[in-house]
């Protein structure tokens, strides 16, 4: 009597990301600018306030001087504080950076930490984003899973954009400074970020 066998659907793509500290330096810069746009706006807003402000002889002496730089730092914030957050996570871990490999098929993906794996499906992701160097998962503001482009097997980026985005059911979006920042491309991201799956 011949026993049987669970098919295992094949892998289409795999790829892996080392959390060292590039990895978390660009989840944090890549979470806050997706995330955090009207804090972003807000403190840009602020910047330009009080810079006009001191500009304009609206305060004299040297108050009109203290307030146009301390608006001029404001307008720095926004690049100041996923470095600042990244930082923290970068501490925290102590040099201790975890590797995750990662197993795409047709209905979701395999997740290997160490010796646990994990299997995810394409309809928590919540939003796509991509920078130079690598793909984001998002499955919450706070939670992405990354995969390191050059790691991907097969090593061809373009057809895992499309696959991927295919299979979720979003279109990949890149990760844009606060000045940067449209009316169009506030559209696509809105359009293009899911709320969180209730289970």
């Amino acid at each position: 009597m011949s026993e049987k066998t669970v098919e295992k659907k094949p892998c289409a793509f795999s790829g892996r990301a080392v959390y060292n500290e590039n990895a978390i330096k660009a989840f944090c810069k890549v979470q806050y600018s997706a995330f955090k746009k009207k804090n972003q706006i807000l403190i840009v807003l602020l910047g330009i306030a009080l810079i006009v402000l001191a500009v304009c002889g609206l305060t004299k002496g040297a108050a009109s001087i203290v307030i146009g730089v301390i608006g001029c730092w404001v307008i720095t914030l926004p690049g100041v504080v996923p470095k600042s957050d990244a930082d923290k996570l970068i501490a925290a871990m102590d040099g201790k950076f975890g590797t995750s490999k990662y197993s795409f098929d047709d209905k979701g993906f395999d997740i290997a930490t160490g010796s646990e794996t994990n299997r995810l499906g394409y309809d928590n992701m919540i939003r796509l984003i991509e920078d130079r160097n690598y793909f984001f998962f998002f499955a919450a503001p706070q939670l992405a899973y990354i995969v390191e482009k050059k790691t991907l097997d097969p090593n061809d980026v373009d057809k895992f954009r499309a696959y991927t985005s295919r299979r979720i059911g979003l279109e990949w979006t890149r990760s844009r400074p606060w000045y940067s920042v449209n009316i169009k491309g506030l559209i696509n991201d809105k359009k293009n970020t899911r709320k969180i799956p209730k289970h």
